[in-house]
């Protein structure tokens, strides 16, 4: 993608790159699929796709400037399509996304609209720690990192941090999470979050090698997850039956609350018991491998 290269003013210093923003040189970019379903089952996806452009001094530190491009499209998760759901459209940000740096292992940011700095990612992380909560984490205690790999780069590896011995990495150093580099950790009722590539000087370097990352349109997003899920019924007093569409033997079925908060979880059940719930909206989340599929559940 092409840059051209923007000074930044609205009171904003313009400063010189400092050292210390050691994970945001050799111009970093993200690519980062979003579903939306708020208005469900109108689905809005965004293909989002963030890059530098032009460093500011700002409370004494030194930040590089983050914009966003991408790609919306809409669609309709039901039999028959409805007609206000349409829409296919490019776009650019006309205004900053924010600002973010980099000092040591952690990473910071200050949206465009607001002052206040958070702390965007901490990768002073070992076997056995608990992710510190951020501007994009938050508070499951029960997160353990279980194993760290790494990753090549032209400019040095970096670390890949797993928790709870998923088949995935949770936590990507000087990148982001495995759900993009501003987007919230974790489940979502209504949206859902995927980092599609992370690349250097327009090369690809994570989760594959390859061409610069790009903006993903409707017509080239990546294949849906080989699981298929029913639960039936939904809405739900009891039990629930879970239904796949693959032959899947090992599977695990995890149910989060409103809140994100891990409220049930079983392995292989072909049926789950979810009467000792509260009545209100539910997340089912099925993972076989790297195989990942996801349903809204509604227990009355």
């Amino acid at each position: 993608m092409k840059r051209l290269l923007l000074v930044v003013f609205l009171g904003i210093t313009i400063g010189k790159l400092s050292a210390q923003n050691e994970y945001l040189l050799n111009n970093p970019e993200w690519s980062v699929l979003r579903g939306n379903g708020i208005f469900y089952p109108c689905i809005e996806y965004d293909s989002a796709h963030y890059f530098l452009n032009g460093d500011s001094l700002y409370n004494s530190n030194q930040w590089k400037v983050l914009w966003r491009c991408g790609h919306k499209w809409y669609s309709w998760q039901s039999p028959n399509p409805n007609t206000s759901c349409n829409g296919n459209y490019t776009y650019c940000d006309t205004i900053p996304t924010g600002l973010i740096r980099s000092q040591g292992k952690l990473m910071f940011f200050v949206a465009w609209n607001d002052t206040t700095q958070y702390l965007l990612y901490d990768f002073n992380m070992t076997i056995g720690s608990v992710p510190p909560v951020t501007m994009t984490y938050c508070c499951p205690v029960s997160d353990t990192v279980t194993a760290i790999d790494s990753f090549y780069t032209p400019y040095g590896y970096r670390k890949l941090f797993y928790l709870n011995n998923n088949v995935q990495p949770d936590f990507i150093e000087g990148v982001g999470s495995r759900f993009g580099l501003i987007e919230p950790f974790g489940p979502q009722l209504d949206q859902s979050y995927q980092l599609i590539c992370y690349g250097l000087n327009d090369s690809a370097w994570f989760p594959t090698q390859g061409p610069y990352c790009d903006v993903i349109t409707a017509g080239n997003q990546p294949a849906e997850p080989k699981i298929g899920i029913q639960l039936i019924p939904n809405p739900v007093s009891e039990i629930v039956n879970i239904q796949l569409s693959d032959a899947v033997l090992h599977y695990q079925v995890q149910v989060y609350n409103a809140n994100g908060e891990l409220v049930k979880q079983a392995f292989g059940v072909a049926e789950l018991f979810v009467g000792d719930l509260c009545v209100g909206l539910y997340l089912v989340r099925v993972t076989s491998g790297d195989k990942e599929f996801t349903q809204r559940l509604v227990v009355e």
